[in-house]
């Protein structure tokens, strides 16, 4: 594998905190994401959410992820804190060269409680999901990778369904620091207007920590547009641990 493929196979799975990525672990290797997020919105909106991350090589192109996110929630009406959803998947490598990968990736996110709890707590309706998945490395004009993804997302109660289209860009500043930009997008999967909306770029740096296989980012991830959302800004850590 050259550099750049190396590169965006590394970077990629760092990134899978806040999008998905393309590559499969090897069997019997994983990596787990401690990440917390700080956001607020026009002093009237606070939310701490704490999602860890786990993926797990189970055979040769297949990985299994699981991860449950904790919120809370404050606005000028109520608060609630507690479980808000559990998204579990596998990612299933289709095909790859040098310094491309496509993986498939079907998943189900569960909210455990009612839909009204859920909302407060920033989960909403169960959802299922089948994700494709692109990632491309390369060392020239500079060493980075891009990785984008698309996934409708089926609603199991009385939400409308979703498609959403994410896209990671990143690329190396030096031997330990590595840049990231990250934009999700959740838009009607009818196309229509109205409903639910979400548009978000999370800007960020990765460090090697050069110590136990860990690396630490730091990001600032911005909703900055959407309808049925508020407009958050925040900012969010995340260590990884590779095993």
């Amino acid at each position: 594998m050259r550099a750049g493929a190396a590169l965006a196979l590394f970077a990629a799975q760092l990134a899978a905190g806040t999008a998905q990525a393309a590559w499969t672990e090897e069997p019997g290797h994983g990596l787990v994401i401690l990440n917390t997020t700080a956001s607020r919105s026009s002093g009237r909106y606070e939310k701490l959410e704490v999602a860890p991350y786990l993926q797990f090589g189970l055979a040769e192109g297949m990985t299994a992820i699981l991860q449950p996110t904790w919120s809370e929630i404050s606005t000028t009406d109520d608060a609630g804190a507690g479980l808000s959803k559990v998204f579990a998947g596998a990612r299933l490598r289709l095909w790859q060269d040098a310094a491309e990968v496509v993986s498939l990736q079907p998943g189900l996110t569960l909210s455990p409680f009612d839909q009204a709890q859920s909302r407060l707590r920033g989960g909403g309706d169960s959802s299922a999901e089948l994700r494709l998945l692109w990632g491309c490395g390369f060392a020239e004009p500079f060493e980075g990778f891009v990785v984008a993804e698309a996934a409708p997302l089926l609603s199991l109660g009385g939400d409308a369904s979703l498609l959403e289209a994410d896209l990671t860009l990143g690329f190396r500043l030096d031997a330990e620091d590595l840049a990231m930009v990250q934009f999700v997008n959740k838009l009607p999967l009818d196309g229509g207007p109205g409903g639910y909306r979400k548009h978000q770029v999370v800007p960020s740096l990765v460090q090697d920590l050069g110590l136990f296989g860990l690396s630490l980012q730091m990001g600032l991830p911005w909703t900055y547009a959407g309808e049925d959302i508020p407009r958050e800004i925040g900012v969010s850590a995340a260590l990884w641990l590779r095993f």
